[in-house]
């Protein structure tokens, strides 16, 4: 008679349900021994230190830290690819708001890593799942545990499966998020107390008591009962029936794969079926027996989709018995829907969208809007934006092979020429070998360099290079996934890994260039971190990127592509300063009323629980269409423009799309939990995907046609705006044409509709050029090395970054600040500080303010002061403290920019960089001004006179804060 398990427990049950605590594989109740008292593997302790015992939940406690651990074999003891772990613990000299130290409760380390702990920079529990899988992973550290103290108990259960992982406290699932990939090896030790991840942040003990762990994820009703165990311990010991399905589908392949975590077995002489079911006509496209391994278990399986139509399916799992007899069915939901989005793709631009103009093509030269691109002997000759021919020499790949330079054989020849974009091709010649080039250059300025070298090719090296004027490269702005790779602010040199850093720019406060790459892939340097390389030298500022740096032979054919773009992209937008005011509310608390009466202009609708914002995260679909269509119409009738929030690079894993194209659209194959009908809707979240994917841009641009089409919002705020990486390349080229459909399918449909995409922490015109503005300060809340996050702007907000990649001009896309310092909405004392502290910073680099999360009267005050001055009119012109003294202050720290228009001028006197008050004297340059003759002065914010004596006027400035002055031709 076969063993009647639970995946690899060894324990035997009746019919009923296997009862939580008896299916642990491990279990150490820490009463005065370190030992486990039940181990399905090794249960003896090997002991680090002196962990000692006191008082616990139930019974005996053990007391460990970085210095005193424990630690116990793992095989047969925890199942590497799904599992739950569930301890009491009790801080005993750290509190959980604790910013500075880390706690380490329990984790396992091999080829993949299971982490439980509470990280320094952090005042939350985290669990942290990484895979040797292209190094994924996903760490869950939304969990506040501020309030936690010294002496208090708090129970902790960490659930993983295939497709999720869950942090349980107090009985309570308080996160999830998606696996990042499978797990399969977790080393040979399970650790209690050592921390396996920050150990320079490890001080402090934490008493931990009543460790199980369990060889499949819990169910939420098994982690409730075990909570309550520890008053009750019956109750974990009552049956509970429970099945989770797993499907990772495959419709271009008409294939699914599902897999089962059952609390029941198969009898021996049972059997699981699966049944696919339509309730609106009774149909059952599909029915069949499940595979039963030796344990017991459901096993997984490869299903044929193909005779699935758009329906509301029920998924029904049943196993029986010898007789037949039920021991255990659950349904869960799969919605197949029409795949309206693939018979008319949206986004395909026919003619030029404004606001650029036509291609223009003249021999080897090509006119885009605002800049010149002159081609000629395999390269580009010379780039011109705004009237300035910035390059030092030509841009395009450099060689040698034998000692010998690349030289070109075929000069660039017009294979393509239409409103939309020109195309040329090239030979280079390498020794014998012929290298073919492509160059697409498309209306918004962007070009597209391709090349294939030849297996065979020998290479002594090889490099694109990037060659600027040395007086146009006052800046230099590299964009990154990982934090330490970010470098903005003034020309510096540096090198920066090909595989991480996918953009770079350099220019000035008004151009620059822009170059964009997918990474290192089949580069002879690929193993190099350094091929991106930045100087400065004889009258040049250079960037290279080393394909190959040391003598090599290609075993196979180098495809190099690289993304080159002139900037700014596009022209602002006429009366930006005073159209881009965007309200505060977000959908989490829509008020189209709070908004007009606040002057704004636009309204982001941001997913939540409210029944008139999206029913996903990321995604436009709302939860109740005639609520939302009634807001959105609320909106238009106050003159305020709706913003969607969405995104082109992740989507949430509950939409139906993605659960159906599941195994086709993330960075790997991500199974996802079907739902039951009658389950709680699970907690949204986001998966990145991989944008190479077919379908996914035609789905995406076509659900956000749909719901233009539908309900006339306005546009689109785009969030993680960025080309996320996977096995070091990023795929920079697909996340462009999505932008682009996206700008398209808008601005076809909606000619003022707008896009603002949130681009902190990234400065690429190769995508902003398909945005109207941006938003940009959220990384002021990352430790980055050039700054420490202080939650003050003025100590973190540098004036070199600023002019770099905040202010927008050099990019042509309007810039809107996202205020970070502090979070909510309060009005307190520090809050009114930074919000004013950020007026100072923002107006004194011509910048709009999104005023959420933070004080907001300082705006709304900024606001109608503006249009007083009539920021918004055509006429006003900025001129920045960097490009002229507009007035002697008498002090380094104050600085002073000023809008200008006929007959009056607005100074803004910033003591940003200050650190204590301080009266200033401040005489305007009036002629810089565009003023003459005599003149007044107010303070435009109070509209209170400020005397003039000989043209100079005495200023009180606060720390860190700014006066507006206008003056005025008497």
């Amino acid at each position: 008679m076969r063993t009647l398990t639970i995946l690899t427990t060894l324990l035997i049950v009746a019919t009923a349900g296997y009862a939580q605590d008896s299916a642990a594989t491990f279990y150490a109740p820490f009463d005065e021994q370190f030992d486990a008292a039940m181990a399905k593997g090794g249960g003896e302790a090997t002991v680090e230190g002196q962990p000692r015992f006191i008082e616990g939940r139930v019974g005996q406690a053990v007391v460990v830290s970085n210095e005193n651990w424990l630690s116990y074999p793992l095989e047969g003891n925890l199942n590497p690819s799904q599992g739950a772990i569930e301890f009491w613990l009790m801080p005993v000299d750290w509190v959980g708001n604790n910013e500075t130290d880390s706690h380490f409760f329990v984790g396992a380390s091999g080829g993949d890593r299971i982490y439980v702990y509470k990280f320094a920079r952090w005042r939350h529990f985290v669990a942290h799942v990484a895979t040797d899988d292209a190094s994924h992973y996903v760490s869950i550290h939304d969990v506040p545990i501020a309030q936690w103290q010294p002496g208090e108990w708090h129970h902790a259960v960490i659930t993983w499966d295939p497709a999720n992982v869950r942090i349980y406290l107090d009985g309570e699932m308080r996160a999830e998020a998606s696996m990042p990939s499978p797990i399969n090896d977790l080393g040979d030790r399970i650790y209690v107390g050592k921390d396996l991840a920050t150990p320079q942040f490890a001080v402090g003990e934490t008493a931990i008591d009543e460790l199980r762990i369990y060889p499949r994820a819990l169910f939420p009703e098994e982690v409730a009962r075990a909570y309550q165990r520890a008053d009750n311990p019956a109750l974990a010991q009552q049956p509970y029936s429970d099945l989770t399905v797993l499907y990772t589908g495959y419709p271009s392949e008409h294939r699914a794969q599902m897999s089962f975590v059952a609390t029941e077995t198969v009898p021996e002489g049972g059997a699981a079926t699966l049944i696919f079911r339509d309730p609106a006509t009774g149909a059952t496209p599909i029915e069949r027996g499940l595979p039963v391994s030796e344990a017991g278990t459901p096993e997984p399986i490869e299903l044929d989709t193909s005779p699935l139509t758009p329906a509301d399916y029920d998924v029904i799992v049943r196993i029986t018995d010898a007789d037949g007899a039920v021991v255990l069915e659950k349904s869960k939901k799969l919605w197949v829907r029409d795949d309206f989005w693939k018979r008319e793709p949206q986004g395909i631009a026919t003619e030029v969208p404004e606001p650029w103009t036509p291609v223009e093509v003249g021999g080897l030269t090509v006119k885009t809007w605002n800049r010149v691109y002159r081609m000629g002997r395999g390269m580009i000759q010379s780039m011109t934006t705004e009237g300035e021919q910035i390059l030092a020499r030509p841009v395009g790949l450099y060689a040698t092979a034998g000692g010998a330079a690349l030289r070109h054989t075929k000069d660039w020849t017009l294979v393509e020429e239409t409103p939309l974009q020109a195309a040329y091709e090239s030979e280079l010649a390498l020794g014998d070998a012929r290298i073919a080039q492509k160059l697409t250059i498309e209306f918004d300025g962007f070009m597209r360099l391709d090349a294939t070298v030849p297996a065979g090719t020998s290479l002594d090296d090889l490099r694109l290079e990037v060659p600027m004027r040395e007086q146009f490269a006052g800046y230099r702005r590299t964009s990154s996934q990982r934090e330490k790779y970010f470098d903005s602010g003034a020309f510096a040199p540096g090198t920066w890994p090909a595989a991480e850093c996918y953009d770079f720019w350099m220019g000035t406060e008004d151009f620059g260039v822009n170059v964009i790459l997918e990474g290192a892939k089949g580069w002879p340097t690929e193993a190099d971190e350094t091929q991106l390389e930045l100087t400065k030298a004889d009258g040049e500022a250079l960037w290279v990127a080393h394909v190959a740096r040391e003598p090599v032979t290609l075993q196979q054919p180098l495809e190099l592509s690289f993304g080159i773009m002139a900037t700014p992209v596009r022209p602002m937008d006429e009366g930006w300063r005073e159209d881009w005011r965007v309200a505060p509310e977000v959908g989490i608390d829509p008020r189209p009323e709070m908004a007009e009466e606040f002057g704004a202009n636009y309204a982001i609708n941001w997913w939540s629980d409210h029944p008139a914002t999206p029913r996903w995260f990321a995604f436009p679909e709302p939860k109740d269409p005639e609520v939302f269509q009634a807001l959105v119409d609320d909106y238009h009738a106050r003159g305020i423009k709706v913003l969607v929030y969405e995104n082109l690079s992740t989507v949430s894993p509950n939409v139906p799309e993605a659960v159906l194209y599941s195994g086709e659209w993330f960075e790997q194959p991500t199974p996802v939990a079907l739902m039951g009908a009658d389950e709680e809707p699970r907690p949204e979240r986001w998966l990145r995907i991989w944008e190479k994917t077919p379908d996914w841009a035609d789905f995406i641009i076509g659900a956000e046609a749909k719901a233009i089409d539908d309900y006339g919002v306005d546009g689109w705020y785009f969030d993680c705006a960025i080309p996320y990486g996977m096995n070091g390349l990023h795929p920079v080229f697909e996340y462009r044409e999505l932008c682009k459909r996206a700008y398209v399918a808008l601005k076809t449909r909606n000619p003022e509709g707008k896009i603002i995409t949130h681009m902190s922490g990234h400065y690429t015109g190769a995508f902003l050029s398909f945005s109207d503005a941006m938003l940009q300060g959220e990384q002021y809340r990352w430790p980055l090395p050039e700054w420490k996050v202080a939650g003050d702007y003025t100590e973190v907000l540098q004036l070199d970054y600023a002019r770099t990649e905040l202010t927008g001009h050099n990019l042509g896309v309007v810039p809107v600040f996202l205020p970070e310092f502090p979070g909510g909405e309060g009005s307190g004392a520090r809050n009114e500080r930074n919000s004013r502290h950020l007026i100072a910073a923002t107006r004194l680099h011509d910048m709009n303010v999104w005023p959420i999360w933070t004080a907001r009267a300082p705006f709304k005050e900024l606001w109608q002061a503006q249009d007083r001055f009539g920021i918004g009119e055509p006429d006003v012109a900025f001129i920045g403290y960097w490009e002229a003294q507009l007035a002697e202050t008498g002090s380094d720290e104050v600085l002073v920019s000023a809008y200008t228009r006929e007959g009056r001028a607005l100074l803004v006197v910033s003591n940003f960089l200050g650190h204590e008050d301080r009266t200033v004297t401040v005489t305007p340059n009036l002629g810089l001004l565009g003023l003459e003759g005599d003149v007044a002065a107010q303070d435009l914010l109070s509209g209170e006179p400020i005397a003039l004596d000989a043209g100079a006027m005495s200023l009180d400035l606060p720390e860190g804060q700014a006066r507006l002055v206008m003056i005025e031709e008497r």
